[in-house]
């Protein structure tokens, strides 16, 4: 029986093989973003609550489980008398970790460069660095804007629930910095 299952096992191999190959120089080849929410926050303009403290200091692992760990981190500036910066807030323990620095330069309001600006300065990361990574944490009612400046089709991104701070936006990437793909998927994390 043993034996029987090692020959099925050594045939399928010879036989997909070549499409084992092919899909892992194809993923080495593909850059990607992601895009998430700042964690869950105090009030409506504050800085991260006790349950986003707890996310932002589980995201490495949430990433390293289910997603690529980033080689670039970016996140919105609110650059305001009102927000508390709870975008870099929520990167910041995985940025220390991986020892990166957060580019935090760049916001939705438009005297720090807007969604178009910082869509594309990813968009630039991605055409100078073949198969390159990026987390981006953003301010929730923005982000379909910022995707849609990537080049996701409008009618695709559906509207971020104001109590959802567990969605992922994936989108890969042509080394030409063409948007290839968009898919959702979530942290599946409960603090």
């Amino acid at each position: 029986m043993c034996s029987k299952s090692f020959f099925l096992l050594l045939s399928l191999l010879v036989l997909f093989g070549s499409h084992i190959c092919s899909a892992a120089s194809v993923d080495e080849k593909t850059s990607v973003i992601y895009v998430i929410r700042h964690g869950e926050k105090t009030w409506l303009a504050g800085c991260l609550s006790d349950k986003g403290k707890e996310r932002a200091n589980a995201l490495l692992g949430i990433f390293q489980k289910s997603f690529r760990v980033p080689e670039h981190i970016f996140a919105n500036y609110y650059d305001d008398k009102i927000d508390c910066e709870r975008c870099i807030q929520t990167v910041a323990p995985m940025a220390k970790a991986l020892n990166l620095t957060v580019n935090s330069k760049y916001g939705y309001n438009k005297w720090v460069g807007g969604n178009q600006k910082a869509a594309q300065v990813m968009i630039d990361i991605v055409k100078a660095n073949v198969g390159t990574t990026i987390l981006t944490a953003w301010e929730h009612v923005n982000i379909q804007f910022l995707v849609e400046a990537m080049g996701v089709d409008k009618s695709k991104v559906p509207n971020w629930s104001g109590s959802d701070y567990d969605t992922v936006y994936i989108m890969t990437f042509t080394s030409e910095g063409t948007l290839a793909s968009f898919d959702i998927s979530h942290e599946n994390f409960t603090p």
